[in-house]
This record gives C-alpha cells, sequence and structure tokens, in this order.
C-alpha cells in the first residue's frame, strides 16, 4: 500500500489564488475593477506560497505555480497601468503643446 500524502493548504490558497489573479487579469481587459481585483489575490498567492514551500516536507509544486501565477499578475499589471499612463502623459502633453502653439 501506497501512503496518501496530505495537501497543504498553504499552498492549495497560493495556487488558487494565483490562477484566479491570472483569470481576474485578463478578465480586466474587458471590465477594469475585476482587473483590480487580481492584485490583492496575487499578493496573497505570492505571501502563502512562500510560506508553504518554507514548510519541511511540503510538496513544491503547487506554492511554486502559485507565486509564479502572482508575478505574472503583478508584472502584466504593472505593464497595463505603465502603458495606460504613458497615454495619458502623452495626450495631455499633446494638448499643452496646442495651447501653447494657439497662442
Amino acid at each position: 500500500m501506497s501512503e496518501t500524502q496530505e495537501t497543504n493548504p498553504l499552498a492549495l490558497v497560493s495556487l488558487i489564488c494565483g490562477v484566479v489573479s491570472v483569470v481576474c487579469q485578463f478578465l480586466g481587459c474587458a471590465v477594469p475593477m475585476i482587473g483590480m481585483l487580481g492584485i490583492p489575490l496575487a499578493l496573497i498567492a505570492i505571501v502563502t506560497g512562500g510560506m508553504a514551500i518554507q514548510q519541511e516536507g511540503a510538496d513544491k509544486t503547487m506554492p511554486g505555480v502559485g507565486i509564479g501565477a502572482g508575478c505574472l499578475t503583478l508584472v502584466l499589471q504593472v505593464l497595463i497601468l505603465g502603458c495606460a499612463f504613458t497615454f495619458v502623459g502623452v495626450y495631455i502633453l499633446a494638448i499643452f503643446a496646442a495651447i501653447v502653439a494657439g497662442q
């Protein structure tokens, strides 16, 4: 008979929060507020994944996937916000230049 290994609850929380944060990030393209839900979920996935990895004898696959998904969500959010702020900044600069040129 083989022994069944009990699933670490922290690893499971990390995996679920990480995957849901990525899903929220991609759904955020249609509904922006859903995308913002991905940030706290990503942070929870990273923290709980780190706690799960530190436990001895625990499987490191699920928390590793959770941490990776959480990091992916944060990187995508930074890129999206960076593009949005750049677009708004260029738009404001163009308006300002048009006002100055019109005087």
